[in-house]
């Protein structure tokens, strides 16, 4: 069965004559005829009814010829829907998200796009940012989000925005206010860090502080996991630095507690990921514009505290 063989079928089912179909598809009578005869030997029914008059479809012609019609209609249709995706936003597009970026900003992203882009299917992935970059090299993924670190080549790095990187204590069973804690008051304090890429930007990150302030805050211990630190805080076995997004589950119920870090204030970038030979259709366009939009309004996220979370970097 191929296309050719429905688009005669439909027609004569329309015409209700095989001489009026072949007039208006331009080829003989003996062709459309044997073509029909191709296609009720192939499904093993006979699909139309021969008379003096014309031709009228079976009961299985009349169940063919629906289907068949609607998918000639679909076909028809494909140039002006491929042409309108040059000017519109219409397609799927792929977006990674580091896992901390994905708890900030991905049930936003999800909302906004169901919203505000119809004709765009949103495909969210989750992966560390190493794994992002590599992706996007090999042009795996459209769009990505990942945290700073050693940079990709072929990845463009658009900065997107700064996320607050907080000290996290054990909780005392409520929820208390987030207030902020000078970087030098870290000094003494039992610091274990999760690095499961071991990339070491946070420690060195924290280093530089120390540096800066004259203090002695060390970094007692690397782990590789980023539960396993919150349940060995949670165990008061010690402290350790995470942006607000990987902590605030457990501070809302009164495992964890927080606070800013200010004075150097330390933070994190969050990039925006792309590969560098990427021309951007619409609905990738539409996707950045979106992923701007609830980057730059916080309310959008819905924070169930009012404390900048994340700085917007001014594009």
């Amino acid at each position: 069965m191929d296309i050719r063989q429905l688009r005669y079928f439909v027609q004569i089912v329309e015409s209700r004559s095989f001489t009026k179909a072949a007039e208006r598809l331009l080829i003989s009578q003996p062709a459309i005829g044997l073509q029909v005869k191709s296609l009720e030997d192939e499904l093993g029914v006979s699909l139309l009814i021969r008379h003096s008059r014309g031709a009228e479809p079976t009961l299985e012609g009349e169940a063919l010829f629906r289907s068949a019609k609607a998918i000639l209609d679909d076909i028809d249709r494909l140039p002006s829907i491929v042409r309108n995706c040059q000017s519109e936003a219409c397609g799927v597009v792929q977006v990674g998200l580091a896992p901390s970026v994905s708890l900030l900003l991905s049930e936003a992203l999800m909302k906004l796009a169901a919203s505000s882009l119809p004709s765009v299917e949103l495909q969210l992935m989750e992966a560390t940012s190493s794994l992002l970059k590599q992706w996007i090299a090999d042009k795996r993924m459209d769009l990505a989000i990942g945290c700073e670190g050693e940079p990709a080549p072929d990845v463009r790095e658009q900065p997107l925005m700064h996320e607050a990187l907080y000290l996290v204590s054990r909780g005392t069973g409520m929820v208390d206010t987030v207030g902020d804690i000078a970087f030098p008051n870290l000094e003494g304090r039992n610091i274990l860090l999760a690095d499961p890429m071991r990339a070491g930007l946070l420690q060195r990150k924290i280093e530089a502080a120390a540096k800066e302030t004259g203090s002695a805050v060390a970094v007692a211990a690397v782990h590789p996991s980023v539960e396993t630190v919150k349940l060995l805080v949670e165990d008061g076995k010690g402290e350790t630095v995470l942006p607000w997004s990987a902590v605030r589950r457990e501070y809302h119920q009164g495992r964890l507690a927080a606070a800013r870090i200010v004075e150097p204030e330390l933070s994190r970038k969050a990039l925006l990921l792309s590969h560098k030979d990427t021309q951007f259709n619409a609905a990738q366009k539409k996707v950045i514009k979106l992923i701007n939009l609830v980057v730059h309004d916080q309310r959008l996220i819905s924070p169930p505290l009012a404390l900048p979370i994340h700085r917007a970097i001014p594009a």
